[in-house]
């Protein structure tokens, strides 16, 4: 550093106001007598300052005053201000310090006090790279490529991608992470405009959401009795239970073999669906239950799943009107009108639900049997009781006849 070199830096420092009233006021100038560091910082604190100010310590050598100052948080922003004005970077390590790490990965930020104040909201372009020792040249060559992650930093800095070269994985990256920050809005897009189409169909989807739980309903309670669908809509199991008295009805069309046999097959589903249709309104008119059809065999129960005294009188009353709507189905190869038998018995089952995907609420036990005999050994257009259903309808003002024994 030359002599005019340390006159213009005092020049500099004398021309700020506030150097020269603390040169005036806490100064004393003894021309001639080179002085250290340490007789400017002081002696408690030279050390500290030393290592932050090292571009002070050049200067140091031949600074012409020495320092009296007591006022430690004074003498700190005294020389937080002549840093500034100095603007001179600390010195760079040496290359010894740099070769001991030289298999590392080095990164140089921008110290944000040597930026311009108008730039200083900006981030600080950081470079990331590896220090090369030149052996032939005796000088180390720093390969970097700016620490960057998306294109917006990118254009902040006033780069472009193709100033990164193509072998450089930076470039992959930015690449990659602009990919991933496209289909990212584009996942907000969606989702915004998910939500906003949700707020506007609420409304019209929940009347629809309504009227489909309804069509649900009805068929789940088509299938099952009312307090057993309700249990499984809940999540519940529901427990088989014993009856001790109930009453069971099954039916079949005469000459339903030779039916099936001389007609077409949607003319038995024709057949069958009208003949059901009708059978179905009136278990709702006498409160029995329907179990199941299989083929042309309808059965009901009485008294399940919900116990009932007149469960005998309620199954004989849905038998007789099952003779009158019968009537006024007709047989696809006569035209007359088909035929039923009916049998009823009365006796204990066990109930319960059968199945995962198709649940059914079944009835088991001798009473089923029984009753499926009493139907098979009718006669047409007539309906078999057993002696216990019998029994239960003695005093009911049915008018019942003895058949006699079955051969």
């Amino acid at each position: 550093m030359k002599w005019n070199d340390i006159y213009w830096i005092f020049q500099t420092f004398l021309t700020n106001q506030k150097l020269k009233n603390w040169a005036c006021k806490f100064l004393w100038s003894e021309p001639g007598v080179p002085v250290c560091p340490t007789a400017l910082l002081g002696k408690d604190h030279a050390g500290t300052w030393l290592g932050a100010l090292s571009c002070l310590e050049k200067v140091g050598h031949f600074f012409p005053f020495k320092c009296s100052l007591q006022n430690q948080s004074l003498l700190n922003a005294i020389m937080r201000t002549i840093e500034k004005l100095l603007s001179h970077p600390p010195p760079p390590p040496p290359p010894e310090s740099i070769r001991k790490f030289i298999n590392s990965q080095f990164v140089l930020k921008t110290r944000r006090e040597m930026v311009p104040l108008a730039s200083q909201h900006q981030s600080m372009l950081k470079l990331r790279g590896s220090m090369v020792w030149m052996e032939s040249l005796g000088c180390m060559v720093y390969l970097c490529s700016p620490k960057l992650r998306s294109l917006q930093e990118l254009e902040e800095r006033g780069l472009h991608i193709s100033d990164i070269a193509q072998h450089d994985t930076t470039r992959d990256l930015i690449l990659l992470n602009q990919q991933r920050l496209a289909e990212m809005e584009l996942s907000n897009q969606l989702e915004r405009k998910k939500a906003h189409t949700s707020l506007l169909l609420c409304p019209i989807l929940s009347r629809h959401l309504e009227a489909e739980k309804k069509k649900t309903e009805t068929l789940l309670y088509a299938m099952l009795p009312r307090h057993v669908a309700n249990q499984l809509k809940e999540g519940k199991r529901v427990e088989a239970g014993e009856f001790q008295v109930c009453t069971i009805l099954f039916s079949d069309v005469v000459t339903f073999t030779n039916i099936c046999a001389a007609c077409e097959p949607i003319q038995i589903v024709n057949m069958l669906n009208s003949m059901y249709s009708k059978f179905d309104r009136l278990t709702s008119v006498h409160d029995v239950y329907k179990v199941e059809t299989i083929g042309d065999a309808y059965m009901v129960v009485g008294g399940v799943p919900i116990p009932a005294d007149s469960h005998a009188e309620g199954v004989a009353n849905f038998a007789l009107g099952m003779r009158i709507a019968a009537r006024e189905v007709t047989n696809p190869i006569t035209g007359q009108p088909i035929q039923i038998r009916v049998g009823l018995h009365t006796g204990p089952v066990l109930a319960g639900v059968v199945g995962d995907k198709m649940p059914r609420y079944c009835l088991f036990g001798d009473t089923v049997n029984t009753a499926s005999r009493m139907e098979s050994h009718g006669v047409p257009d007539h309906i078999h009781l057993s002696p216990f259903t019998y029994s239960a309808l003695e005093d009911k003002r049915f008018d019942i006849l003895e058949r006699g024994e079955i051969r």
